[in-house]
């Protein structure tokens, strides 16, 4: 026989003796599990994938249309293709890391999926670790995607002792100054 105790809100605690397991089952307060979790996707995923994509869109139209004297340089053009393109990077990789664990939350929640076998169990274990790395994805792409922050990285981390890394007049090597002993 199972006997419950409440904890939460929204979650009830059952032990069933027979089995020594112990299980989280949503308790009915007028909301239901898959209004529950609805709402965490759009709370979660789709409202800051929303705006993250609206404010950088509104960032990246406001540097292509700032123009100096009517004209834009080569540089200026290959710079400003160059946080485009680590701007759109950094969005994609926010959707398509957080997209599966997401989809198989608000599936769960509706009766669609539920993770009986190895495989199913391993879908939602990698999704959470695809989900979890983003969180530390974004300097990994910056450093790669990005010369300025490779430049700035370089100065915080060796804080101060470029004259000893580099010799007593050399700048930080970077795409353009890399010699053979930097590759």
């Amino acid at each position: 026989m199972a006997r419950h105790i409440e904890t939460a809100n929204y979650f009830k605690e059952y032990e069933y003796k027979t089995q020594l397991l112990t299980a989280c089952k949503f308790k009915d307060n007028g909301l239901t599990f898959a209004a529950f979790h609805v709402i965490f996707f759009l709370s979660s995923y789709l409202i800051p994938l929303i705006l993250i994509s609206g404010l950088y869109l509104r960032m990246l139209s406001r540097l292509w249309r700032t123009v100096v004297n009517g004209q834009m340089s080569a540089e200026s053009h290959r710079g400003r293709k160059r946080v485009t393109r680590l701007v759109v990077v950094v969005v994609f990789a926010f959707a398509s890391l957080w997209c599966p664990i997401q989809m198989i939350l608000v599936l769960k929640s509706v009766g669609l999926f539920h993770p009986c076998t190895h495989f199913e169990i391993g879908l939602q274990i990698s999704s959470h670790i695809l989900a979890y790395t983003s969180s530390c994805i974004n300097p990994l792409l910056y450093a790669f995607l990005s010369e300025n922050f490779r430049k700035a990285f370089r100065k915080v981390v060796y804080c101060g002792t470029n004259a000893t890394l580099y010799g007593r007049h050399q700048p930080v090597p970077t795409r353009t100054t890399r010699s053979d002993s930097f590759v």
